[in-house]
């Protein structure tokens, strides 16, 4: 039995219930308790985190060339386990930023007035998210007089950070209660801003929690505002929306190699537009519904020749494309090429995003005999015939059906995300079934589609139910899950709106009872 499933194939699928009626009044929500903390294990930061962090306290622009484990979806290294491979990865990224700022830091009028006093209460507190205590302080002022009596002040310098990029305290996460199950201030400032900026907590964070700011939810609260006003707020949503909607592909030549062979500019702006129209929107307060549907994208110049005629007018640094045939996130052609082959549109791909990434109800993973991969050429056939014919097997039609009945609105557009009419000369048969509960809705193409799940609020509660995922690496509760559904139940509500909240939970805020 073949199946469109050699990237579904080793995909799990998260296994929570999809949204419906059950969760309404009288329901499944009714039975729940009060949020409660995330039961949260510790976590060693992603390679993203990590080259984010040395940017943002050090300057230094250095890729951390480490395989993240994926749990639930989006990258969480929670295992425990540091394997040789990874712990050299780490010593020789470490010695690769050292030697970029080392001999910078050593010259700076700073470091010659007190360097150590540079290292261990500048740069190692934002390093580390919080201050250093007294016994770290002392082993670090120690390697650093080691260093300067060995190397002169360049060696001070590079001992100190060279250890500090290699400490726990600077590679995991490590959190701490107040005693009463409430993250102690440095810890909250950590999750806030590895979830919302993909980075290090900033001075201003650091001191919010040295003041007293976020011992209270109201100082949470204002924290978490200025945080999403903030320009690094777009680089936490990118990291984001490249798991959420598989963006990642786009940048692996084995996978993609189509994508590859494109310019640079072109390849960045693919990656790069689906998360400035979600950032756009945020900062305009508008709901996600909006951002299903809007037709207006930022103008990139990179993309014209892919959206070639979409493109009705373009003003003000903004472009409109053709309503009739584009319509907000899904139609971006980042996100409709990172759902592909190479040279070869997927329906399953696609559905298979709309179910798992936007309804919270993904298929399961194909049975362990199935043999992922494509079916042959069919001569003459579309890309539709050619599912169709392959799905006389109820062990595969019972989820094809689904995941390819969705996809299939967005078969006029090709694995590039461009408009066409035809599909191996054949005019595109781009009609589709979303089931969504009880309901069954038929629609004519991606922009219908698109209009039909913009009205569903479970839509905007599966987007933050996973954003909840990405800020924590842990699958949401119960409870959560219903809280959420509150929380977006008025579909115009703006997402800024919904962040704010979803940031200010105690699921966020408060440790979880492991027992």
């Amino acid at each position: 039995m073949a199946v469109d499933a050699g990237r579904v194939a080793g995909e799990e699928a998260a296994g929570e219930p999809a949204m419906g009626a059950e969760d309404g009044p009288g329901g499944r929500c009714a039975e729940q308790p009060p949020v409660a903390g995330a039961v949260v294990p510790m976590r060693r930061l992603t390679a993203p985190q990590l080259s984010a962090t040395v940017q943002d306290v050090l300057g230094a622009v250095v890729d951390y060339p480490l395989a993240d484990e994926t749990l639930i979806g989006y990258r969480g290294n929670t295992s425990g386990s540091l394997d040789a491979t990874t712990a050299r990865i780490l010593m020789t990224s470490a010695e690769d930023v050292v030697e970029e700022v080392a001999a910078a830091l050593a010259a700076d009028s700073r470091c010659q007035a007190d360097c150590a006093s540079l290292l261990l209460d500048e740069l190692g507190p934002r390093l580390f998210r919080r201050p250093l205590d007294d016994s770290t302080r002392a082993r670090f002022e120690a390697l650093h007089a080691q260093g300067v009596s060995a190397e002169g002040p360049a060696g001070g310098v590079r001992w100190v950070l060279s250890a500090m990029l290699q400490s726990p305290r600077f590679l995991y996460m490590l959190e701490g209660d107040d005693g009463g199950g409430r993250l102690e201030p440095y810890s909250i400032a950590s999750r806030l801003s590895y979830a919302l900026w993909g980075g290090p907590p900033d001075q201003a964070l650091l001191d919010d929690a040295a003041g007293g700011a976020l011992d209270g939810d109201e100082g949470v609260r204002a924290a978490v505002e200025r945080m999403l006003d903030d320009a690094r707020f777009e680089r936490g949503l990118e990291q984001f929306v490249e798991q959420w909607l598989s963006l990642e592909e786009l940048h692996d030549p084995s996978v993609r190699p189509d994508i590859a062979a494109l310019d640079e500019a072109t390849q960045a702006a693919l990656a790069r537009e689906p998360v400035q129209l979600l950032a756009h929107h945020v900062r305009m307060g508008s709901s996600f519904a909006r951002v299903l549907q809007v037709s207006e994208v930022a103008d990139e110049p990179a993309l014209s020749e892919l959206y070639g005629e979409d493109v009705l007018s373009s003003d003000g640094g903004r472009a409109q494309l053709a309503p009739q045939r584009r319509a907000g996130l899904l139609t971006l052609p980042g996100v409709l090429a990172a759902l592909s082959h190479a040279e070869q549109t997927s329906p399953t791909l696609r559905g298979r995003a709309v179910l798992s990434s936007l309804l919270c109800a993904p298929p399961p993973p194909p049975p362990p005999d199935v043999n992922p991969t494509l079916p042959p050429s069919m001569p003459g056939a579309t890309t539709r015939e050619r599912l169709e014919a392959h799905l006389t097997s109820e062990t595969c039609a019972g989820c094809h059906r689904t995941m390819d009945g969705i996809g299939f609105a967005f078969e006029r557009f090709d694995w590039l995300g461009r408009s066409r009419e035809l599909d191996n000369g054949k005019p595109i048969d781009s009609s589709a079934e979303l089931v969504i509960g009880e309901d069954e809705i038929m629609v004519e193409g991606a922009p219908e589609l698109v209009q039909a799940l913009s009205q569903r609020s479970e839509v905007a509660a599966c987007m933050a139910r996973h954003f909840s995922r990405f800020a924590l690496s842990v699958g949401e509760s119960d409870a959560l899950a219903c809280e959420i559904g509150e929380l977006t139940a008025d579909g115009s509500r703006p997402l800024r709106d919904v962040l704010l909240e979803l940031m200010t939970l105690p699921w966020m805020l408060t440790r979880g009872d492991e027992g």
